[in-house]
């Protein structure tokens, strides 16, 4: 798609705390789209609402029963996770961005004038973008 003029992206969503959010797995995330080609990359957070709760505590607490006392803490008055938590994901995300050259969204994807061409041994540089391509659908009835 991104060759044919499509600007896409990647979501990492949700991450969840303590099990997707290692720093060197979100950025093996974000290299592997730059390496793709995707133009921007926006993440979201786990939420858990009240409903959503009564079924992803009982899984948490079959598969990371170590992780279940800090998410009842955590998500016990809202959705969301705290706010120092969400501040540490967010300058996370934003230096890995930075670094990949992904903007956080598709309106923004426009405005960076350089790219990365990324080798299979996973090294990156920058370089001008490629001129987009009409992409031309044949419709028939």
């Amino acid at each position: 798609l991104t060759e044919a003029g499509i600007a896409t992206g990647v979501f990492i969503a949700p991450i969840l705390p303590g099990i997707t959010d290692r720093p060197e797995d979100l950025e093996a995330v974000v290299a592997a789209a730059a390496r793709a080609g995707a133009r921007y990359l926006c993440v979201d957070i786990l939420r858990l609402m009240a409903s959503t709760r009564r079924k992803f505590f009982p899984f948490l607490q079959e598969k990371f029963p170590h992780l279940l006392k800090q998410y009842r803490r955590w998500y016990a008055r809202s959705g969301y996770a705290p706010a120092d938590y969400r501040k540490h994901i967010a300058q996370l995300l934003r230096r890995l961005r930075q670094k990949y050259n992904l903007p956080a969204s598709p309106r923004h994807a426009d405005r960076h004038t350089t790219s990365l061409t990324c080798s299979h041994s996973g090294a990156c540089m920058n370089q001008a973008p490629k001129p987009a391509r009409q992409l031309v659908l044949a419709l028939t009835c």
